[in-house]
């Protein structure tokens, strides 16, 4: 891409200071990736960092122009803002080229499913020969390419640069994953959407956004700001409307709009009239716009029927016929680290992403109505985050789960043994107790281990043929983050070593 600044600056509220013909070949709000040609936009940040501080080492390294909210004595030409964070997005798209005009936008937002619905999706869309590109919690893919994922919603700056290598691609379908971060952050203005959906809301990240009604403002942004202000020419908003706060936004929200149930709500336009689910995966008779109809997927679990919902109202609401609905949602054979079986053998052994105490709930649900012999589960709690869903995760492992196995999910600068000590509360309320040295872990009776891979190990030792053992918290990451170090560390890579050892022993 390359273009003059003033070419560059026509559609903003701006000041021009110096040659207008300079020539931009990239633009960054990151001072450590400036080259010769690029724009620098000096950003003020979180926790006192300015942009303003890096502007001369930008011009050193190349910069042919600044974004500034004041004069720098700098020899480059200015462009003089009121404030350059709320227009990052713009900024970036507009020299891109405003890639996400030219390709389909669906944002997915909520506390649960994100991740599973862009996988849903992006196999219906593939069958329907559709050309999707997914941005997510797991990686960014498209056009056959897959590029890590440092943060679910990339910045402003990056996720325009990510759109528009992607649009040049030939991506007709961009699935994408929007974080309330990313919402709160404005790392999403500038992207036009066509569709926003709503999973569903639990606690979650309330150390960042410090409750609950802020968290589910912040989600919303996605239908009362992005949506309603997108140029597309139509916008469709789905909600979950078994969820309260997907019903409240249903209702506030003045475009069009869908509505699932996994619960059969009449309301709601794509809805689950019954169903079936055990390891083979999932029989349903579900009603599309009225239309009553049978489905059948290899995904397992209850939580897995309102995500093919979820991708069915999408579908429908791009257009696609029932028909063609029916016949490509349920293409999607495998979801990474959600509840993945990491082997064909006894006991069942399942990775699973759930982190949170909702998420906790739903998982072990899904797998108690595979009816195993006993349910045991592995979790713990991420260092340096909300400390006020710690208890409320033992309290979910309690309810849900026969054995449990308390552990490290990335303990970070906080202490493990103390991160475990905040989640043991839930369980003992309930009646639950420690076990003591040499106790394996029974129903009302959890077992601590703060090394996660001998957690693992003691789980899946101890389950016999017949259990179910969920690994819960890693789900697709392959890493631990011990202090401020981040070592190699897979949960299925763990499980299936420990079934081997199993195994082994069991001669």
């Amino acid at each position: 891409m390359s273009m003059t600044l003033k070419q560059w600056m026509t559609p903003f509220p701006a000041r021009l200071i110096g040659d207008g013909e300079v020539t931009l070949t990239a633009i960054t709000d990151d001072s450590r990736k400036v080259k010769p040609g690029t724009l620098f936009v000096c950003v003020r940040g979180a926790g006192g960092r300015d942009g303003h501080d890096y502007a001369e080492m930008a011009v050193q390294a190349g910069a042919s122009a600044l974004v500034v909210e004041r004069e720098l004595d700098l020899p480059v030409p200015q462009v003089v803002v009121e404030e350059s964070a709320s227009l990052r997005g713009e900024m970036a798209s507009r020299f891109y080229g405003d890639p996400s005009l030219v390709m389909t936008v669906i944002g997915i937002t909520g506390t649960n499913g994100k991740t599973s619905n862009t996988y849903i999706l992006e196999a219906m869309l593939q069958e329907l020969e559709a050309r999707p590109g997914v941005i997510g919690t797991v990686n960014y893919r498209f056009a056959g390419e897959t590029r890590p994922a440092p943060t679910t919603t990339p910045g402003a700056m990056d996720l325009q640069a990510l759109l528009f290598d992607m649009a040049q691609a030939g991506v007709s379908h961009v699935l994408m994953e929007v974080s309330s971060h990313a919402l709160d952050q404005g790392r999403v203005d500038g992207v036009a959407f066509d569709v926003g959906v709503f999973t569903n809301l639990s606690q979650d990240h309330l150390d960042y956004h410090g409750n609950l009604e802020d968290y589910f403002q912040c989600k919303g942004l996605l239908f009362k700001r992005h949506l309603h202000q997108s140029p597309k020419p139509k916008t469709v908003a789905v909600f979950n409307v078994d969820d309260p706060r997907g019903q409240r936004l249903y209702d506030a929200h003045p475009g069009e709009k869908l509505a699932f149930s996994s619960e059969g709500l009449a309301r709601a336009e794509v809805r689950c009239l019954e169903q079936r689910t055990d390891l083979s995966g999932i029989s349903a008779r579900v009603s599309l716009m009225g239309e009553e109809r049978s489905l059948h997927s290899a995904l397992p679990g209850d939580h897995n029927v309102k995500n093919l919902l979820s991708a069915a109202a999408v579908g429908l609401g791009l257009g696609y016929s029932v028909d063609e609905v029916l016949r490509s949602v349920t293409a999607c054979r495998h979801i990474p680290g959600r509840l993945q079986r990491v082997a064909e053998v006894e006991p069942v052994v399942l990775v699973d992403y759930a982190h949170t105490p909702d998420s906790v709930a739903r998982s072990l649900s899904a797998v108690r109505e595979l009816n195993p012999d006993r349910l045991w589960v592995v979790l713990g709690c991420g260092g340096d985050r909300d400390k006020t869903k710690r208890p409320l995760m033992g309290e979910a492992a309690a309810k849900g789960a026969d054995c449990v196995v308390l552990t490290s999910d990335n303990p970070r600068t906080e202490d493990p043994e103390a991160i475990l000590d905040d989640i043991e509360p839930g369980l003992t309320e309930l009646g639950w107790r420690r076990a003591v040295a040499g106790e394996s872990p029974v129903a009302g009776v959890f077992a601590r281990q703060v090394d996660r891979r001998e957690a693992i190990r003691l789980a899946v030792s101890l389950a016999q043929a017949g259990d179910a053992v969920v690994i819960a918290g890693k789900g697709h990451e392959d890493y631990q983050i011990v202090g401020t170090v981040k070592t190699s560390f897979d949960d299925v890579a763990e499980a299936k070593a420990a079934l081997a050892m199993r195994e082994e022993a069991h001669g």
